[in-house]
């Protein structure tokens, strides 16, 4: 099935008219909740031979956000039009809300990725979907307070409208961790850009599941 959709241009304005319509690659935009699984689902869907993702993480067990393709756009919406968003036919994104980012002198500070505004310019440069990440809220909130300090859910919530304005689709950690090849595949379905469900390498992705160390064994509850 061909994914790839035609934006036509009309002969109004420009000599650039006369070549009929133009490819638009497929974007997807996928950030969630800080700690809620960025990475594996930027693994997960960067896997597909026919996907430009963010290739490095694939050969490495972790790479900090500091080394994400794009990454300069989250705080400078602008920068997007500096690059070729026609180099490749599919493209995945990925930002946590909110992520670490450094400043000119080298000292780190939490900042929330511009939505709204990086939306807005993407839509211009193709086909834009959202994949919207979720993870246990009570596991997140955990492991956010256990990393940073303070529990920063709430605040992502309070962004998360920017996103829905646009079309998207809600990607599940547990879901990954509970159905893992089936559950890539089931995604292949919803989302525009191909996915590689039978990968070798999904097994060692998805070889140890990240909510176990918070679960622990409860001696009795009333409703047993």
């Amino acid at each position: 099935t061909c994914r790839v959709q035609h934006r036509c241009i009309w002969p109004e304005v420009n000599l650039q008219a006369r070549n009929g319509c133009r490819k638009m690659s497929n974007i997807l935009l996928i950030s969630g909740p800080q700690g809620t699984g960025n990475h594996v689902f930027s693994k997960v869907l960067s896997m597909h031979k026919d996907v430009h993702g963010w290739d490095q993480l694939l050969r490495e067990y972790w790479v900090n956000h500091d080394a994400a393709p794009y990454k300069n756009i989250w705080n400078n919406p602008e920068a997007i039009h500096d690059y070729d968003w026609t180099e490749h036919e599919n493209y995945v994104l990925s930002v946590s809300g909110p992520y670490v980012d450094k400043d000119k002198d080298g000292v780190r500070h939490t900042v929330y990725p511009k939505y709204a505004e990086v939306c807005k310019i993407l839509e211009t440069k193709g086909n834009l979907q959202v994949g919207i990440i979720g993870r246990d809220q009570n596991i997140t909130a955990q492991n956010q307070l256990r990393k940073r300090g303070v529990e920063s859910l709430h605040n992502y919530l309070n962004k998360i409208e920017d996103l829905l304005e646009y079309k998207h689709t809600f990607l599940s950690v547990e879901l990954l961790y509970m159905f893992r090849h089936q559950y890539v595949k089931s995604l292949d379905s919803v989302l525009d850009i191909p996915v590689d469900s039978t990968d070798e390498r999904l097994h060692y992705i998805l070889n140890k599941d990240p909510n176990a160390k918070y679960v622990h064994y409860v001696e009795h509850s009333w409703l047993d």
